[in-house]
């Protein structure tokens, strides 16, 4: 558009040029401003118009040219009119391609407002882009540290099923050991309580033979008693009819001995001394020393009685 422009106005110069060099005194009808490529299309239009004018002068030198030049100068008017006319239509032109030129010029600043829009979006999407991409990163970095967490986790993991089903196995094993030593102490416990419930049983029968004996032992004393008052009665009896006195000692310290052997013949089982059988006979046997001690002074001779050491008495006459 503006090398056509360009060329509307240097056409429109150079007519106006010649139409200067042929009416010197005519002038434009109208006065623009014109612009700096106009005043350098004009000074191009001013040597082609000194061209004319030098052709012109040469012309009136020479005789002989003077008719073609008198004929040129008698038709000014039609040619001036047709100037005239093609530099109007020049204007016209000008006219119509200077607002076209504003309008391309808006365009153009329509155009670069746009283009500074879209270098701002442009820039802004770099700018997201980067961030975006720093985002990426970031993320990336995240996920391949997550990553190797959860490697370790995932080892730490089987490393704890491992442990764990090892501790399984040896708490099965040490529960099967528990069930067996349970059921071995149940046993035991069945054999104690069999045991207890037979010791109680021969506790029952022992308590039934205590009394057995304590009644035995009630029978004794009266015995005993009884011969306290027969020894009483032979002191007062002479001397001579004292001989069967030792025979009946001997028999009353045998009397515990033979009682016991009868109840060893009809259990079938040695008595088992125990506390209370040991008491017993400790208190039948104090119950008769004073009694032995009284015959041996009668009728000294040695008495074994059962007990550990025998006793000796001395002669009193």
């Amino acid at each position: 558009m503006e090398s056509s422009l360009a060329s509307a106005i240097k056409n429109h110069v150079e007519v106006v040029t010649e139409a200067n060099a042929i009416m010197k005194n005519t002038k434009p009808e109208s006065t623009e401003t014109i612009p700096e490529t106009r005043k350098v299309a004009e000074n191009k239009g001013q040597q082609s118009g000194n061209k004319h004018r030098l052709e012109i002068d040469y012309l009136c030198d020479n005789e002989d040219a003077l008719m073609p030049l008198e004929c040129r100068l008698q038709q000014p008017d039609a040619k001036l009119n047709e100037w005239l006319l093609e530099n109007n239509e020049l204007k016209n032109r000008n006219r119509v391609l200077e607002i076209q030129l504003d309008n391309i010029t808006c365009q153009m600043n329509d155009v670069t407002s746009e283009r500074d829009q879209l270098e701002e979006k442009v820039m802004r999407l770099q700018e997201e882009r980067d961030e975006y991409c720093r985002a990426a990163q970031d993320a990336w970095l995240n996920y391949s540290t997550l990553q190797e967490k959860n490697e370790k986790e995932k080892k730490e993991l089987e490393m704890a099923l491992e442990l764990s089903e090892i501790n399984g196995a040896r708490c099965k094993a040490s529960f099967r050991q528990l069930q067996a030593a349970l059921t071995a102490e149940h046993l035991r416990a069945t054999v104690y309580a069999k045991e207890e419930h037979n010791a109680r049983h021969e506790l029952s029968h022992r308590d039934v033979k205590i009394r057995k004996l304590e009644a035995q032992n009630v029978c004794q004393k009266s015995r005993i008693a009884e011969l306290e008052m027969e020894l009483e009665r032979k002191k007062s009896v002479p001397r001579m009819a004292q001989p069967g006195v030792g025979a009946g000692a001997k028999t009353i310290l045998s009397v515990v001995p033979a009682k016991l052997k009868e109840q060893e013949d009809k259990s079938g089982k040695p008595l088992k001394h125990d506390s209370n059988l040991k008491m017993l006979k400790n208190k039948i046997l104090t119950a008769v020393k004073p009694l032995i001690n009284k015959l041996g002074a009668i009728y000294p001779r040695k008495i074994s009685n059962g007990l550990k050491t025998p006793i000796r008495a001395k002669p009193t006459f």
